[in-house]
């Protein structure tokens, strides 16, 4: 495939052992696009199976999506991927704020790094000026004063992608922060720049990303634009943010994961309160100038216990991981905790279901404040701010959690291993009792135990059976707890999402959002005016699928995943929903079974062990994959 636009036409290779910096050309990665395509195909390539997470012969790969930087509306996304610390197999994570689009614009679509400095460094890129410096004064520091420093040192025009001491002392619930406040969340990805002794990468760029043609991504950029700020989900977006707009739908639905899920739904007074923001919310912002609907909270809080705390984000994530999780309603604590974890470098999605795990554990008395040097109450707002510190910086009772979810059972005991909501050791965001297909996204993602993979929204939106099998080919897409069609209504999300990861637009301007938003066919006009290369909607959504087998594949390999490694815990298949209007309801294990074996057989994998088949991966022009995963004894001929 011979692209007339799109790429910046080098990737970076990155020795840190040696502090060597080598460049060569892009154009043999496009096969799989860009973002989380080439960092996945990169990975399965050229990393031996023998390479632990934290060796030095890891990579760390860093890919905007092949729309970034090119003038694309909604195209701000980052990938970065590696073997990850806490499943062993793949790690991928997607993140929004400007990075993405300066490295392309500095001439760059790929950093691949690898190796283990002697001594702490940062990554600075000014367009084609790229160079490692000595960061041995940022050490230690938090992302806030990193970014500062940062800025005076390099330019003040810069994005950087930061670690803080969470990531510094290698805890599995650490995040890459990117500008502030947009976190690179999931699989421990800034323990692996910890581990490189890389502290973050500076980039600016001032140059163009040439496409094919530019009138016609004009033109096409207008009708987008309009078109999605035209819809309901744009303007909610841009008023209240996933925050305003997912918890209380999360509520109806009952889809909140309510003190470590006892529950899945909460009560509707501490719902009002936690909603409250607006008193704290200083603007709503962009991921970066290619962004028309600005969705980022920019927050203050002026007075009281914590008063001059600043945060930017606040995604729904924020708000029912830090509330209902613990069973805490005041706004202020949320604000706090995601500033915190900002700053410390910390993944809320997985610091919030260990630490809400160590509060049950604490409750049922399979923990005492002996171990954990407080009391660990529901609803204590500051015992979450001090966990969440002792957390990052392995305190206490903090650093046997920092180890992650098995690590931390086998050391505790008493049965603390039924009570952690994990899968593949990632813990489970979201509640998923209650509805099908975004539970099941949940268990088959190749990284385990995340929403943004394969969980499509369809179950928490009403769409009508004629528009859902128009789309996906699921008439029951919207029906929350039918199990018909959720395998198929999976496997369509997790290609379409590896689709987008690929090309860097933002999540919440497509289908997933709104399905007036971005679909395939919309891709498939972009590709020809950024490109010039005509590809259909069906060709590229066969990428995406190309991408999710490589990333099985890799699992395969390097994590010997199975069958079982896609099952959820066995709590949410005994314990129901004990309020609302979904109060009984629980999974039933012969359905979720039902339903995996579909998934499979759709995969054309092995029902048994879950294993790929030669026959599938060939028809997908993927028989370098299946000649490996034979060479190593997981294929099924």
């Amino acid at each position: 495939m011979e692209l007339q636009g799109g790429l910046a036409g080098k990737t970076l290779r990155i020795d840190l052992t040696h502090e060597d910096i080598t460049v060569e050309d892009s154009r043999r990665y496009i096969e799989f696009l860009g973002g989380r395509g080439v960092g996945s195909r990169i990975l399965f390539d050229e990393l031996d199976v023998d390479v632990r997470p934290y060796d030095p012969e890891n990579l760390l790969i860093f890919s905007p999506g092949l729309f970034v930087g090119a003038g694309v509306p909604q195209a701000t996304r980052t990938n970065i991927s590696s073997k990850n610390p806490i499943t062993g197999g793949i790690a991928y994570s997607n993140v929004g704020g400007g990075l993405g689009g300066h490295i392309k614009r500095a001439g760059f679509d790929n950093i691949i790094i690898y190796g283990r400095a002697e001594r702490p460094l940062y990554l600075s890129i000014v367009d084609g000026d790229v160079e490692l410096r000595d960061a041995s004064d940022l050490w230690g520091l938090g992302i806030y004063e990193v970014e500062r420093r940062l800025r005076e040192e390099v330019d003040p025009a810069i994005s950087t992608a930061s670690i803080g001491p969470a990531g510094e002392n290698l805890i599995f619930a650490s995040a890459i922060i990117v500008d502030t406040g947009h976190a690179a969340g999931g699989c421990a990805l800034a323990s692996i720049m910890g581990s490189k002794r890389l502290k973050a990468i500076a980039a600016l760029g001032t140059g163009e990303v040439e496409v094919a043609d530019p009138e016609a991504l004009e033109e096409l950029s207008k009708e987008i634009r309009d078109r999605l700020l035209r819809t309901e989900h744009a303007r909610l977006q841009m008023t209240v943010g996933s925050y305003g707009r997912v918890i209380p739908n999360f509520q109806r639905r009952g889809i909140l994961p309510v003190r470590n899920y006892q529950d899945d739904q909460w009560v509707d007074e501490k719902l009002e309160r936690l909603l409250n923001i607006k008193p704290y919310r200083v603007e709503m912002i962009p991921c970066d100038p290619s962004c028309c609907e600005p969705c980022i909270n920019r927050l203050e809080i002026r007075e009281g216990r914590y008063a001059g705390t600043l945060c930017v984000g606040l995604h729904a994530n924020s708000g029912y991981g830090f509330g209902p999780r613990f069973d805490i309603d005041d706004p202020e604590v949320i604000i706090k905790a995601t500033a915190i974890c900002n700053d410390l470098g910390i993944d809320i999605d997985n610091a919030s279901t260990i630490l809400s795990w160590a509060f049950e554990l604490y409750e049922r008395g399979i923990i005492t404040e002996e171990q954990t040097g407080m009391p660990l109450r529901w609803g204590d707002g500051e015992a979450l701010l001090r966990m969440l510190e002792d957390l990052a910086y392995r305190r206490g009772f903090g650093a046997i959690l920092a180890e992650g979810f098995r690590a931390a059972a086998r050391r505790i005991g008493g049965g603390a291993e039924y009570y952690a909501m994990e899968v593949k050791g990632q813990g489970i965001i979201d509640g998923v009792r209650t509805s099908i297909a975004w539970g099941f996204g949940h268990m088959v993602s190749t990284r385990g135990a995340r929403h943004l993979d394969g969980s499509p929204t369809t179950e928490a939106r009403d769409i009508s059976p004629e528009e859902a099998n128009r789309l996906f080919g699921v008439p029951t897409a919207a029906y929350q707890t039918a199990y018909e069609g959720k395998a198929q209504l999976v496997f369509w999300f997790e290609n379409y999402k590896a689709l987008t990861d690929a090309l860097g637009i933002c999540y919440f301007s497509t289908y997933w959002g709104s399905t007036e938003k971005l679909g395939p066919e919309d891709y498939a006009k972009l590709f020809k005016a950024v490109t010039g290369v005509e590809l259909s909607a069906e060709e590229l959504m066969r990428i995406g699928w190309r991408i999710h087998e490589v990333e099985k594949a890799f699992n395969t390999l390097h994590a010997r995943f199975t069958r079982r490694d896609d099952l959820p815990p066995m709590r949410i298949f005994i314990e129901p929903v004990k309020t609302g209007a979904w109060r009984g309801f629980k999974l039933s294990w012969k359905r979720y079974n039902e339903m995996l074996t579909e998934y499979y057989r759709l995969h054309g994998w092995d029902p048994e062990t879950g294993w790929q088949r030669r026959e599938q991966l060939e028809r997908l022009g993927l028989g370098y994959v299946a000649e490996k995963l034979r060479r190593h004894g997981c294929l099924l001929d």
